[in-house]
């Protein structure tokens, strides 16, 4: 029975369920009632936290499918298309807004049409195009969003364009600039943390 009673608690915790509560057996008969009842419980308490999971897993594929849909066909005429899936998938990794990265990107190049480094993936200015310090050159724009998402990390607790205190020469004219074109291209706040 404590088996039983053991496994049903940690399904319910799985999916963030309440656990209710429990009489100790009076007999042998009611502790044989009680670890079938138990058992039971136990099994469909199980099923429905893995359907949870699933449900909560297809949820989330939706919602990623919806911000790659979103980031191709902005993207779609540019340099930089088809490279939604990396934004999403590396933003998300580094918790940083994939649109807020392409912002940065139209600001800096103009979506990655006057990008500069070997190859032309630099589309966000880094190290002032090689004559500030030295920015590793790029193969693909996965590498490229890789780098740039892991390299946005050094500013903690950032939440808006303004605080990146140090990107470019002027921080409010820079903040202002990349404001407006996530607004311009997605529509959205200029929130730099992921969606």
């Amino acid at each position: 029975m404590a088996f039983y009673r053991g496994r049903f608690v940690h399904w319910q915790l799985q999916r963030g369920a309440s656990v209710p509560t429990w009489r100790k057996p009076r007999n042998c008969a009611d502790a044989k009632y009680l670890a079938f009842t138990w058992s039971k419980r136990s099994f469909a308490a199980r099923r429905k936290t893995e359907h949870w999971h699933e449900q909560r897993a297809e949820r989330e594929q939706r919602a990623i499918d919806r911000v790659v849909a979103h980031l191709d066909r902005v993207l779609a005429s540019t340099p930089m298309a088809g490279s939604g899936v990396y934004l999403e998938r590396y933003g998300r990794q580094y918790g940083i807004s994939p649109y807020f990265m392409v912002a940065t990107a139209a600001t800096e190049s103009s979506i990655g049409r006057a990008a500069c480094g070997t190859g032309g993936f630099n589309a966000w200015g880094l190290g002032n195009c090689g004559s500030a310090w030295s920015v590793p050159s790029f193969r693909s724009w996965a590498e490229a969003i890789a780098y740039y998402a892991h390299f946005l990390t050094r500013w903690e607790g950032h939440s808006t364009p303004y605080s990146f205190r140090g990107y470019a020469k002027c921080d409010e004219c820079w903040g202002r600039k990349v404001s407006e074109w996530m607004g311009s291209l997605f529509g959205v706040p200029a929130r730099t943390t992921y969606p």
